[in-house]
């Protein structure tokens, strides 16, 4: 019996199985107020990234997405926020209304990030793409939304390789605007001529293997992450609807 409920070891989850605990994160995130719930739920998502083997990858994007915008809701609201009381410090006058509120939304911001990198990064492309087709999404609708996900990653990726290569050849990066002007069209070029013939590549590889023609096969998962996915969401929207209604 318990062989039907599969391995629920979150390496092997499916991407739906990501996308419905995610969601339920993002639901529960917005039960109360205070920073104390979304801080434990994303203590949840740096344990899901660990048992997933993702965690460095995970905290290095979180902070990187998190840092710049929390230090301007600290200095927006701490500063600025309007109608809150302030403790002046000399020429600033800090406002611990604000601050509280710069948290609050802060808060909810890493939980909402975290939920989308834990369903985006690191999973390969090719899997999040079966998964999609499986459960009967368009292949067309399937490939947009995979390709929209590894654009940035393989975009950064191939113009590092054609700076390298760029450079080899003499090119310099350095020195006056007007010079760094011309050299970036020999980067911009390239990449965009790369990126046009790998799209006609790809386009052609998917058409020979009869990528295009919908199927309808129902996706194989154990039951196990069914359950999970679903009572994810319920607890998350069970969560939301009692914070809510505390409030009243």
């Amino acid at each position: 019996m318990l062989s039907a409920f599969g391995d629920l070891k979150p390496a092997g989850w499916t991407p739906a199985t990501w996308a419905g605990t995610a969601a339920g994160l993002v639901l529960a995130a917005f039960a109360a107020d205070a920073p104390t719930l979304p801080a434990a739920l994303l203590a949840v998502e740096l344990g899901l990234a660990a048992a997933s083997g993702r965690l460095r990858s995970f905290v290095a994007v979180l902070a990187g997405v998190l840092a710049p915008v929390g230090l301007s809701l600290l200095v927006v609201h701490g500063l600025f926020h309007p109608g809150a009381a302030g403790i002046t410090f000399g020429p600033l006058t800090v406002r611990p209304d604000g601050l509280l509120f710069a948290l609050q939304t802060l808060s909810r911001l890493a939980v909402l990030t975290g939920a989308v990198l834990l369903v985006t990064l690191g999973l390969p492309p090719g899997r999040l793409l079966r998964d999609l087709t499986g459960r009967g999404v368009p292949p067309a609708v399937a490939y947009g939304l995979v390709a929209a996900v590894r654009f940035v990653p393989e975009t950064r990726a191939r113009a590092r390789r054609i700076i390298a290569a760029q450079q080899t050849r003499g090119l310099a990066l350095d020195g006056n605007p007007v010079r760094r002007l011309r050299a970036l069209g020999a980067l911009v070029r390239p990449l965009l001529l790369g990126m046009l013939a790998e799209a006609e590549a790809r386009s052609v590889t998917l058409e020979l293997r009869g990528f295009w023609v919908r199927r309808s096969r129902p996706a194989a998962e154990p039951a196990g992450e069914r359950l999970l996915r679903w009572g994810a969401l319920a607890a998350g929207a069970l969560t939301l609807a009692i914070g809510r209604l505390s409030r009243l």
